[in-house]
């Protein structure tokens, strides 16, 4: 079994006597249903989990690891220039002003 160490999961801060990481690492789906926290040399087990508890982790996860959204246009802007209803617009106000 394996804990994959990615940046929006766990923090690892090595010493001179060991590593230490947090958060706590859950292994809800195994029989074992083991938690705890690696620090230094030690294993300090923590408590079970609800369900709950693990799902709103896992939410929590999920939420951290999804990209940021692009920065975006406003939605007339995107329209406008998207659709080609500028050049339309500009085509429109030429014929007026001919007038």
């Amino acid at each position: 079994m394996s804990t994959p160490m990615v940046s929006t999961g766990y923090d690892l801060t090595v010493h001179e006597d060991g590593p230490y990481v947090l958060p706590s690492i859950g292994n809800h789906d195994f029989g074992c249903m083991s938690h705890y926290i690696i620090d230094r040399r030690e294993i300090l087990w923590a408590g079970r989990m609800s369900r709950l508890d693990i799902e709103a982790g896992r939410q929590q996860e999920r939420l951290l690891k999804r990209p940021s959204p692009p920065a975006t246009v406003p939605t007339f802007q995107r329209w406008l220039f998207g659709c080609g209803m500028r050049a339309r617009i500009r085509a429109v106000c030429r014929k007026i002003l001919r007038r």
